[in-house]
C-alpha cells in the first residue's frame, strides 16, 4: 500500500469513528438488502429445482434468473462497495460480487442434479417396496385360503368320526342281541369296512395336520423374509432422505454465505482473504488458508478481523503460523 492509500485509510477510519452510530446504521440497510437479494435470488432457484420443466425451458429460466440477478447487482453496487476495503476499486468489488453469484450458480446447478438423482432412486426403492408389499398381500391370500379348506377338512373329520363312534354303538348294540351269532358272520364284512374306512379318516386327518404344520412353518419364513427385505429397504429409503436433507443444507449455505473464493484468491493484493476476514466469513477464510497461493499475513487481514470483532476468523488467522498478530505495532 503506497503513502497515498494509507492517508486515505487513516482518513477514513478516522471519519469512522466520529460517525460509528451512523455507520452502523448504513452497514445494517446494506446487509438486508443484500439479504433480499439473495431471498429472491433462493426462491427463484429453488421453483427452478423443484419444477420438472424440459431442459430447453430450465435453461431459458436460469438465463432469465441470471440476468434478473445482474440486474440486481449493478443497482446495489455502490451499496456493496461499503463493506470493503477504502482502497479497493469499485470495478474490483463489482467483480467480486458477480464472480460470487457465478460460483454459486454453478454449485447450486450441481447440487440440483444430484438431488434429482437422489429422486430417482427413491422412486425406484418405493416401487421396489410396494412391489414386496403385493408379494406379501398375495401369500397372505393364499395362506388364508389353505386354513379355511383345512377347517372345512377339519370339520368332515370330525363328522366322520361322530358317524364311526355311532357306528361303533349300534354294532355293540347289536351284540347284545339275541341271535347275534347269526348274524355276525354277515357283519363282519361291514365292520371291517367301517373300521377300514375309520383307519382311512384317521390318516387323512394325520396328512391335513401335518399340511398345515408345513404351511404354518412355510409362511412364518415367508413373513420372516418379507419383514427383513422391508426393514432394509425402509433403512435405504432413510439413508437416501438424509443425504437429500444434507444436500438441501448444502445449498442454504451456499446460498447464505456472502463471499466466495475468486479464480485467483491472490489477486488484488489477496482482497478475497481481506474481504472474508472483515465481514466475518469464517467458512471462506478457512478455504482460503488451505490455498498456498494466498498471504494471510498481507495487508493488515487480522487487523481487519479484530477491529470488527470477528472472533472465529480471529481464531483461524491465529492458527496459521504465517499471521504475525504483532505485526504494525500490535494494532491488531
Amino acid at each position: 500500500m503506497n503513502q497515498k492509500a494509507k492517508e486515505k485509510v487513516l482518513e477514513a477510519e478516522k471519519v469512522l469513528k466520529e460517525s460509528k452510530q451512523a455507520a452502523e446504521q448504513e452497514n445494517f440497510h446494506s446487509l438486508k438488502k443484500s439479504l433480499s437479494l439473495e431471498s429472491s435470488s433462493k426462491s427463484e432457484i429453488k421453483s427452478n429445482s423443484s419444477a420438472s420443466l424440459p431442459n430447453q425451458a430450465l435453461k431459458l429460466k436460469n438465463s432469465k434468473l441470471k440476468k434478473k440477478i445482474n440486474e440486481k447487482i449493478n443497482s446495489q453496487t455502490s451499496q456493496f462497495y461499503d463493506d470493503f476495503d477504502p482502497d479497493t476499486p469499485k470495478e474490483a468489488v463489482e467483480r467480486f460480487v458477480k464472480a460470487k453469484l457465478i460460483v454459486l450458480e454453478e454449485e447450486v446447478e450441481q447440487v440440483h442434479k444430484e438431488n434429482t438423482e437422489l429422486k430417482k432412486k427413491t422412486k425406484t426403492l418405493e416401487d421396489a417396496l410396494k412391489t414386496k408389499e403385493e408379494e406379501l398381500k398375495t401369500a397372505n391370500k393364499i395362506i388364508n385360503q389353505k386354513n379355511i379348506a383345512l377347517n372345512k377338512l377339519s370339520k368332515e373329520n370330525l363328522d366322520l368320526k361322530n358317524l364311526n363312534e355311532k357306528i361303533l354303538e349300534e354294532i355293540e348294540t347289536l351284540r347284545k342281541v339275541r341271535g347275534f351269532k347269526q348274524l355276525e358272520t354277515s357283519h363282519n364284512s361291514k365292520d371291517l369296512k367301517l373300521l377300514e374306512e375309520h383307519e382311512i379318516l384317521k390318516n387323512n386327518y394325520t396328512k391335513s395336520q401335518n399340511d398345515l404344520r408345513d404351511l404354518q412353518l412355510a409362511y412364518k419364513q415367508t413373513e420372516h423374509q418379507l419383514i427383513g427385505e422391508v426393514k432394509r429397504m425402509e433403512k435405504q429409503k432413510l439413508d437416501l432422505l438424509q443425504a437429500f436433507k444434507k444436500q438441501m443444507r448444502l445449498i442454504e449455505i451456499l446460498r447464505k454465505q456472502k463471499v466466495i473464493i475468486s479464480l485467483d484468491p491472490s489477486a488484488n493484493d489477496d482482497f478475497a482473504i481481506r474481504s472474508a476476514s472483515a465481514n466475518g466469513h469464517a467458512d471462506v477464510v478457512k478455504l482460503l488458508l488451505a490455498d498456498s497461493r494466498v498471504d494471510p499475513s498481507a495487508q493488515d487481514v487480522i487487523r481487519w478481523a479484530s477491529y470488527k470483532g470477528h472472533v472465529e476468523v480471529v481464531k483461524l488467522l491465529l492458527s496459521d503460523s504465517r499471521v504475525d498478530p504483532s505485526a504494525n505495532d500490535d494494532f491488531a
